[in-house]
């Protein structure tokens, strides 16, 4: 699909009602001549400005570009039939690929083998999908790719589509590929993906939305084109989708004889048009339910909190462990205590107890019972949940843990059904293992049983931020000042919201009326209330103090902070760090590999026995009745016995195998640690952060915004009074501070501003009307803002420029010269009128209050290097550095966003991992760059940030840059810890199960391998959640008064602390910060 820019220049508006009638215009030809001719048009956007004098026209469309100049046409004479004058300017025709996420729920996986089983076949699936030009395979966009997570059991699939109309063959195509490889599926959600740096996306006018709802009616006389023609009628309905579903993939709960609708409908919001009035016109005109997909309802959020804490799967195995329990000691106390600890036999089947060994058909009571009960367990609820697993695995020809429990438990059960019949067929001796296939399900049961409740303690985070979306709100309606409830889902941009104390906030917005304080912790780890007046921003989740208060909505749905802070922690959960995916790899062969060592260990002991003799631990665990004439103490071996020690050690290969531990060594682990970070303001975009924060060398910093407050101050304005061209045109220093005021209003930057509140308050009363017209304007990145404003008195044009030294010609420099600009200190922006330097502003700010702390902790405990890198002349960044006691050769001054970019490339061309801290403004090319790219929110709301990998929630302090490194290097150790311990027990465990002990007399009973196997992956799950007891540290004032953090430290630091005390050298740190904190140097001077 193509994304197309159409540019007028429309002469003639006078004021705002001159832009009302065009755009009222544009959108009936639209309606009227283009949609009806053209049917794909989708994300229609028409912006026309009355400063610059000119339409912009975007949409994306599959359009020839003769098409394209057909419907130019159209919409140069709309705008000149509505009477102005009207000149098409230019057109862009860009290819534009969309890359969109499909979620689905997969159920049914155990262990690592089973998502990657999944991966590789979706991913296979993808290539056949690009062979069919499905989806777009293409060498300037991302690859389609999958993503399955264990913890979370979905799987997202990543593609890039032209359009989306082949959305549902392609849902329908992962669904059978997953049902397919034996697990239940079902499609959760479909959307754009923002989340990968190097994709930019297409960005609409928030005044355009899409909303879908839902119809439910019951009524024969509906008729859905009816309905269409019906919204499309309507002022401000761009476009309008109606198509019939079925019942079983509605998401709302109807009964079965409703038909079912999904209807899409993109409007522009106006007060008379929006989401409620959209529904309230279809249900009062039609026989018809309508239900907004918008945001989470209260059935959809119920139903995600009991996936993430769950509650289904700990009530399963809660409900299998009992039972199998039960039924367990049952066979424990017929098989093993009764005739161990009361008959005082040697042997469950020999005793004088008549009841027990009365014999029916040659089968025992105890044998009748045991295989009556053991049947249900293995052929009912518990058993068929693996036995279905294991028909699945065999089909995809992978293997899973329900595939090594299945094998397990079914060869006991097997061979002594065989026992039972060898002793009603052929008068043999029976064998029984009913009290082993029992214990295994009661053990496995029971670990399953721990390791959800554990695995439920991991998604604490993400359970804790959907709770704090409230299902209503309080619409609030100005002219009645009353308030009334309505469904958050309902919500749209401009609402006027009563939030009332204690209440949770819906959505994003800003204060309108009243004073409170807000308890933004959920958003920005900030755990003090802040004092929120007239004109702050809000934050969605975030909850009310004492206070009652007025907020309008600027974001609503899917677009809020909060929502998007869930996306982004499910994203990280997706991902998988390197470390997981080699542990995938090993699991997906591991289960082969073992039953292989379970046969070649049959064979191996079978051909040992039959040659060797048996082992003296077989003759202690297979005693048999004396024949007659021998000695009732004595026992033998007959050749034929061995079989069943030999099947046992058999058995027990297979069970004490675990690669579910290999499997939830990262996953657990990653969401405890990215959801721990959330807790604290940060944001991990991906498992792989985790790992490349190990491999980090040195940081760049940026430093307006990020080491200091980026609240710049003007402490003085030089009007330079004697310049010609003010003399000429006699302009005062207050028509100058209104072209300032005036060009700088339109940008956001933190410079624009601080000048733009100075100009302000520096104006005389006399000159608050400013005369001066905007006409045009540019933003040079690195440079400055340019600008053509005008005189309306003396209709004179002047070219302005505000910005730093870049910006000056020759003969300005020369004039600069004489100034002694190089003795200032601070950041400049020059001003000049018509290439001529009229004048300067001399800017400050202030370093944040740990700035110099963290830049100590960064060089010196945790020995990296750090540079600051700023736009600012030399001068001034150099007065930084000496307050952060940061040597000058790691001060690099007048940088632009390329410059910084090549800094950073030059660094890495030195084998150095970089990771850049920058407050996101002008710096994506240096984020994207860098191995790491750590963004801090300028306002705590607009969270995601394509171009990091971290996103720092807290712009007040730079301590959560290394709570990130802290808990990052915990939640990797523990990575590393839980492979190494799930690697250390399958190396020592399955040889021992093989009999390497047997020579010792040790051997390894099956139930006591099948209790190991299950706590192996609770020892997991729970070391995991060990990363929860991290504590930040406190480290204010570390770079002055080094007794305060002294505990903190390792030997190293200790040393250097006790020698900087004893020997009273203040100087240190400065004299030896070039060798940035080596410590064999540093030992030296010691």
């Amino acid at each position: 699909m193509n994304h197309i820019s159409l540019k007028f220049s429309v002469k003639g508006m006078t004021c705002g009602a001159c832009v009302s009638n065009i755009e009222k215009q544009v959108d009936y030809a639209l309606k009227t001549q283009i949609i009806t001719k053209y049917h794909h048009i989708n994300n229609f956007v028409s912006v026309i400005s009355l400063v610059t004098e000119e339409c912009h026209i975007t949409f994306d469309s599959n359009l020839s570009a003769q098409e394209v100049d057909e419907i130019t046409s159209v919409f140069n004479e709309t705008i000149e039939d509505a009477g102005f004058d009207c000149l098409f300017i230019s057109k862009d025709i860009k290819t534009n690929s969309l890359r969109y996420n499909l979620l689905f729920k997969v159920g049914g996986m155990t262990c690592g083998a089973c998502s990657s089983t999944i991966t590789e076949q979706v991913t296979v699936l993808l290539n056949d999908l690009e062979s069919q030009q499905l989806i777009l395979k293409a060498n300037d966009v991302p690859e389609n790719k999958c993503h399955v997570s264990l913890v979370t059991e979905e799987c997202k699939v990543i593609c890039n589509l032209l359009n989306t109309d082949n959305v549902d063959i392609i849902k329908e195509r992962v669904i059978e590929c997953i049902e397919n490889c034996g697990f239940d599926c079902a499609f959760l959600s479909f959307k754009a993906d923002i989340s990968d740096k190097n994709m930019n996306l297409i960005k609409s006018n928030d005044l355009i939305r899409t909303v879908e709802y839902e119809l439910c009616t019951s009524s024969d006389d509906f008729d859905e084109n009816n309905l269409k023609n019906f919204l499309e009628s309507k002022d401000n309905i761009q476009k309008v989708v109606i198509e019939s579903v079925s019942n079983e993939t509605s998401k709302t709960s109807i009964v079965d004889f409703c038909q079912t609708y999904s209807l899409s409908v993109t409007y522009k919001i106006t007060p008379d048009t929006n989401i409620r009035t959209i529904m309230n016109d279809i249900t009062s005109n039609y026989d018809v339910d309508a239900f907004p997909q918008i945001g989470s309802s209260n059935d959809v959020q119920n139903q995600q909190l009991e996936s993430l804490n769950r509650t289904k799967e700990i009530n399963f195995w809660k409900h299998n462990f009992v039972v199998s329990g039960i039924i367990a000691l049952s066979c424990m106390t017929m098989y093993m205590c009764i005739p161990m600890f009361i008959l005082k036999a040697e042997s469950p089947n020999v005793g004088p107890y008549k009841l027990i060994n009365n014999r029916y058909f040659k089968i025992s009571i105890v044998n009748l019972i045991g295989l009556t009960i053991a049947s249900y367990l293995q052929f009912g609820p518990l058993g068929s949940h693996f036995w279905k697993a294991f028909k699945k695995s065999l089909r995809n020809y992978s293997g899973t843990m329900d595939t090594l429990v299945s094998i397990s438990t079914l060869c006991a059960y097997t061979f002594s059904v065989y026992s039972i019949l060898n002793v009603i067929l052929y008068d043999g001796r029976s064998q029984i293992l009913f009290d082993t296939s029992t214990m295994l399900f009661c053990f496995i049961s029971f670990g399953k049983y721990l390791e959800n409740k554990a695995r439920a303690r991991t998604s604490f985070v993400l359970s804790k931020i959907m709770t704090m979306s409230p299902i209503t709100a309080l619409l609030y309606n100005e002219k009645t000042q009353k308030s009334c409830e309505i469904q958050t889902s309902m919500i749209e941009l401009n609402d006027i919201l009563e939030i009332k104390p204690g209440s949770k906030i819906p959505c994003d917005g800003i204060v309108v009326d009243g004073v409170s304080e807000i308890d933004e912790q959920i958003i920005t780890g900030e755990s003090t209330p802040i004092l929120k007046r007239q004109n702050d921003k809000l934050a969605h989740g975030s909850v009310n103090g004492h206070n009652r208060f007025l907020m309008r909505v600027e974001k609503a749905g899917n677009d809020t902070s909060l929502l998007k802070l869930l996306d982004i922690l499910k994203n990280a959960q997706l991902s998988k760090a390197p470390m997981q995916e080699l542990a995938d790899r090993l699991a997906a062969r591991f289960v082969p590999f073992v039953v292989l060592l379970s046969l070649l260990t049959f064979v191996f002991w079978s051909f040992y026995c039959k040659y060797k003799g048996a082992p003296s631990a077989f003759r202690k665990m297979s005693p048999v009745e004396s024949n007659a004439g021998q000695d009732s103490s004595e026992t033998y071996m007959a050749p034929q016995n061995y079989f069943f020690d030999i099947f046992k050690v058999a058995v027990s290969v297979v069970i004490v195998a675990c690669p579910c531990a290999l499997g939830l060594a990262a996953p657990t682990s990653v969401i405890v640690g990215t959801g721990l970070a959330a807790e604290h303001g940060i944001l991990m975009k991906n498992g792989e952060i985790l790992q490349n924060l190990q491999n980090i060398d040195c940081f760049v910093m940026d430093k307006t915004g990020t080491l200091t407050l980026g609240k710049l101050v003007v402490n003085s304005f030089d009007y330079y009074s004697n310049r010609q061209i003010l003399k000429e045109n006699l302009l005062s220093k207050d028509d100058v501070l209104n072209m300032v005021d005036l060009l700088e209003s339109v940008s956001e930057h933190a410079v624009a501003t601080c000048l733009v509140k100075y100009c302000k308050e520096a104006k005389s009363s006399s000159e608050k009307k400013n005369k001066f017209t905007l006409l045009e304007v540019e933003n040079k990145v690195g440079q400055g803002v340019y600008g053509n404003i005008k005189d309306k008195d003396s209709g004179k044009v002047y070219s302005v420029v505000i910005g730093n030294k870049k910006i000056l010609s020759q003969d300005c420099l020369k004039y600069l010269e004489t100034q002694k600009i190089n003795e200032r200190v601070g950041s400049i922006s020059f001003i000049t009128i018509n290439n001529q330097l009229v004048g300067e502003f001399i800017l400050n700010d202030l370093l944040k209050a740990d700035s110099k702390d963290v830049v100590y902790y960064l060089r010196y405990i945790l020995n990296k290097e750090v540079y600051m890198c700023t736009g600012d002349n030399t001068e001034c960044a150099l007065d930084f550095a000496d307050q952060l006691e940061l040597p000058h050769d790691y001060v690099r001054s007048e940088m632009t966003p390329t410059s910084k970019y090549d800094f950073i490339t030059e660094l890495q061309n030195q084998d150095k991992k970089v990771a850049f801290v920058g407050d996101g403004i002008n710096d994506s090319l240096a984020l994207t760059q860098a191995d790491l790219g750590v963004s801090i929110v300028n306002d705590g709301l607009d969270i995601v940030m394509g171009s990091s990998d971290v996103v720092i929630m807290n712009n007040k302090t730079l301590i959560q840059i290394i709570h990130c490194i802290e808990i990052a290097n915990r939640t990797f150790t523990k990575i590393k810890s839980n492979f190494f311990w799930s690697l250390i027990y399958n190396t020592f465990m399955l040889p021992v199960a093989m009999g390497l002990l047997i020579p010792f007399n040790i051997t390894l009973n099956p139930i006591i391998a099948g209790g190991a196997m299950a706590l192996s992956s609770v020892s997991v799950v729970l070391n995991s959640l060990l990363i929860r007891n991290w504590e930040p540290k406190v480290i204010q004032g570390i770079s002055t008064d080094q007794n305060m953090t002294i505990q903190n430290r390792g030997s190293f630091e200790r040393l250097f602390v006790w020698a900087k005390n004893k020997t009273n050298v203040n100087v240190i740190t400065s004299k030896y910060a070039h060798l940035n904190g080596s410590q064999e140097r540093l030992y030296e001077m010691v």
